[in-house]
Parts: structure tokens; C-alpha cells; sequence
């Protein structure tokens, strides 16, 4: 995604629940030998991994916590009519591409004509640049094709009204679409795979602690960043107590354990065992 969400477009991005979203994935990179092991231990009339030491799946619930996606709300479901792709663009983002490919248009245009504000802006054109910066996350890590660069419009219907948009449950159609290609991944002719391989990733570090990394980006691990300086309850032992600076705290994971630290204006997690941390700016 490149450099952080614009400052003026955050407030949309938290509203919707997109915020954690555009910040967890910085600097995080795919695993592409365990993602290719996780499709081959797939079963696609069961949903669920066969793995030596039991069957597991990837729930709705786990969407939320890696992600931070709203949990609640009508689900996004059937297909859409676009009545007219230049009309659409025209009216939701103020800019219409140069071309269209089945619907979709590149990831690279909206990078290109969304980066910075201009200076004469107004809180429509705030709007139009937080509904692309949702589409390139849509694109580009929740919602990925195996094109990896082209994001079909239909997302923008959804965006037409930030608060109805923010009363959808879009960690459905995450997980939807993410077993849907791993569905397809299995097939022998497949030869790539789309879906939101991060949080797949980022799952399995959570649930099979012995294959995690070490630490060195706090946000490979979202679940502490998102932990500091509050209390949660995940399904297994885990609390934080409040963090200010120059104070700590313990989060107690299972099996595993973080230090989340306080010092200035940094917040530092730590890993038993792992001498680097990582580290996230105050607030994050």
C-alpha cells in the first residue's frame, strides 16, 4: 500500500472499521512456502486445514481480531448491476480511468490519482479519496484476485454512504472470499491464489505458535498492537493492563507472552525469548 493512509481521510477509514486495516500491513511480506503449505492441506468440502496435529478453520471471529473488520451488520451478498461504470466513477470518486477491464479498474490509477489531496479540497473530495483508498484495500489485500492489481466497482455501491457502509459486516465476505479461493487453489491447473493471504497468515502465527517469527515489525503481530493499553479477551488467557509512559505491562497469550513497554512516546512489544522488538507509534 505504500506510505500510510492521508490524515484527513483516517476519520472515514475508523468510522467504517478500515483503519487497522490500512496500518497493520505495513512492512509485512507473505510467507509463500507456508501459504502453499496450507493449500495443500485444505479441504474444500469442509472448509478446514488437516494438519498432523488436528482439523482446524478460520472463523469469523478470528477475521476480527486480526483485521479489526466490523463483526455485526447485513452481510454483502448476490450480485450487482452497475448501470453505468463512467456515471458510477464519475459520482463516488470524482475521476473516471481511461479504461475499464470486465468491470474493474486498475489499483495503479487509484494510487496515482488519489495520493495527495489538492489544496482546495472539500469534504466530498475527503470522501472520494477515503473511497478509493477503501478500494485499493479492497483490491490490493481483502478482497485480491489472482490479477493482484484490478478492483471490480461493484465495492464502490457499497461506499456510496459512509453511514450505511459502516453497518455492514465486511469480515463475511473477507472470509467468503478467502475460502473461496483457496477452494479454487486446490485445483490442479491452479496456478495462483487470491483472498486476503495476510490474514491467513497472520492467523496461523496466532493459533501455531511454533511457527511464528521473531519479532521484528509489531505489526507481523497485530493482535498486540491492537492490545496496548486495554483489556481483551480473546478465547484464551490474555490481558493487558493500561500503558502510559515510563510504565509496562504483561500480556499473557496462551503459551506466549509480551512485554508491551512505554517509553516517551514509543510503545515497544517484546516477545519472551526474542531480544528485538517491535515498534508502533503512540496510539496505534
Amino acid at each position: 500500500m505504500g506510505k500510510p493512509a492521508i490524515l484527513e481521510i483516517r476519520g472515514h477509514l475508523q468510522a467504517i472499521g478500515f483503519l487497522h486495516v490500512s496500518r497493520m500491513f505495513k512492512g509485512c511480506k507473505l510467507d509463500l512456502a507456508l501459504i502453499s503449505t496450507l493449500v495443500e492441506r485444505w479441504r474444500p468440502k469442509t472448509h478446514t486445514l488437516h494438519l498432523s496435529c488436528d482439523e482446524c478453520t478460520i472463523t469469523l471471529n478470528d477475521v476480527v481480531l486480526q483485521i479489526g473488520l466490523l463483526m455485526d451488520g447485513p452481510v454483502i451478498t448476490g450480485s450487482m448491476i452497475v448501470p453505468s461504470k463512467v456515471g458510477l466513477c464519475e459520482s463516488l470518486l470524482g475521476k473516471v480511468p481511461d479504461k475499464f477491464k470486465s468491470g474493474r479498474i486498475s489499483i495503479n490509477w487509484l494510487k496515482d490519482n488519489f495520493d495527495e489531496l489538492p489544496e482546495n479540497r472539500t469534504e466530498e473530495v475527503i470522501e472520494q479519496y477515503a473511497r478509493a483508498y477503501i478500494m485499493r484495500l479492497i483490491g490490493g489485500i481483502l478482497m485480491s484476485d489472482k490479477s493482484q492489481n484490478l478492483v471490480h466497482i461493484k465495492w464502490q455501491l457499497h461506499l456510496m454512504d459512509f453511514n450505511e457502509c459502516e453497518k455492514l459486516s465486511w469480515r463475511s465476505v473477507v472470509l467468503s472470499i478467502l475460502f473461496r479461493e483457496m477452494c479454487r487453489a486446490t485445483i490442479l491447473s491452479a496456478a495462483s491464489i487470491g483472498g486476503c493471504l495476510l490474514m491467513l497468515q497472520a492467523w496461523v502465527w496466532w493459533r501455531l505458535l511454533f511457527l511464528h517469527p521473531k519479532v521484528t515489525d509489531l505489526y507481523m503481530f497485530p493482535l498486540v498492537t491492537r492490545s496496548v493499553g486495554q483489556s481483551i479477551d480473546v478465547g484464551r488467557q490474555c490481558a493487558i493492563g493500561s500503558v502510559h509512559d515510563g510504565g509496562n505491562a504483561l500480556i499473557g497469550l496462551g503459551v506466549m507472552a509480551a512485554w508491551v513497554e512505554a517509553t516517551n512516546s514509543t510503545t515497544i512489544a517484546r516477545l519472551e525469548g526474542v531480544v528485538q522488538g517491535g515498534h508502533a507509534g503512540e496510539g496505534q
